[in-house]
This record gives C-alpha cells, sequence and structure tokens, in this order.
C-alpha cells in the first residue's frame, strides 16, 4: 500500500498512486497523533474534502484541520518524505496550539520547568519520526510513521 511508481513526470498512474498515498498517510498520521493526545481530544483521518484531512477533534467537534494537498508540488515518490515531514510538523504545532487554548496550560510539559515542550520531526530511512521536547529526551514520542516505497 505504501508503493508507488518511481517517475520523474506526472503521469495518470502516478496521479491515482498519489491519492492512494496520501490517504493511507493521513490514516498513519492520524492515528500516531491521536494515540498522544491528551483525554478528551482526538486525531482523526478525514475526506471530506477533496484532499485527505487530518483533523482534531475536541469533545466530538472538529476543531483544526491540515488537508493532505499536493497542489503540484510533488512530482516524484522522492518529493514525498519532505512533504509528509512539513506535513506533520505543521499537524504538531497547529494541533498544539488548540490543545493549549482548550487546556488554558502548556502540552505537553517540560517536567523541569512545566514550559512548553516544542515539536520536532525528521525523516529517519523509511519512516518519519516526531516527538515533542529534545530528540535525545522526548516529553512525547510518537510512533514511526511509514513513508512511500518506489516500485
Amino acid at each position: 500500500m505504501n508503493e508507488l511508481p518511481d517517475r520523474n513526470f506526472p503521469s495518470k498512474a502516478w496521479r491515482a498512486g498519489l491519492g492512494n498515498y496520501l490517504s493511507q498517510a493521513a490514516r498513519d498520521i492520524a492515528a500516531a497523533l491521536d494515540e498522544v493526545v491528551p483525554p478528551g481530544f482526538a486525531v482523526i483521518a478525514s475526506w471530506v474534502h477533496p484532499e485527505p484531512e487530518l483533523v482534531l477533534v475536541h469533545e466530538g467537534i472538529g476543531i483544526r484541520g491540515i488537508a493532505l494537498s499536493p497542489n503540484g508540488q510533488l512530482d516524484s515518490v522522492d518529493d514525498l518524505p519532505p512533504y509528509l515531514d512539513a506535513a506533520l510538523s505543521e499537524a504538531l504545532t497547529q494541533f498544539q496550539d488548540e490543545v493549549v487554548t482548550e487546556l488554558g496550560r502548556a502540552w505537553p510539559e517540560l517536567p523541569d520547568t512545566g514550559s512548553l515542550a516544542l515539536r520536532g520531526t525528521r525523516i529517519d530511512g523509511d519512516v518519519l519520526r516526531a516527538w515533542y521536547g529534545e530528540e535525545r529526551d522526548p516529553v512525547v514520542t510518537l510512533r514511526p510513521v511509514p513513508l512511500p516505497r518506489a516500485t
């Protein structure tokens, strides 16, 4: 499911594979985020719009969404890891802002100071890694998110 044709130019097969991959990526990222948000919050993948979207839900209401929309930015499988890394980073930042606003306090917070733990992401081979806090000593760590493989 994570395999796409390795193309240097967009074709019909590439565009179809890209849509399927972005849908799977939305599910994988949403599941990883959902495991770490505080009680009362959830993260889901949604297809209300033409592109897959990550949606932060609080008490049953969607309060923030991040669309996974290529908008002509993705021409080959090599473009996907940095694009998804940027999308995950944006989701971590925006969802954290919403959680902090709803809770009225830092989340997640650094144990030593109680201040806000900042997000981090990186591409690590065939997965995305993400965390809040320092990478070597994170406060919250997301499970790895799989990246596409060229066929």
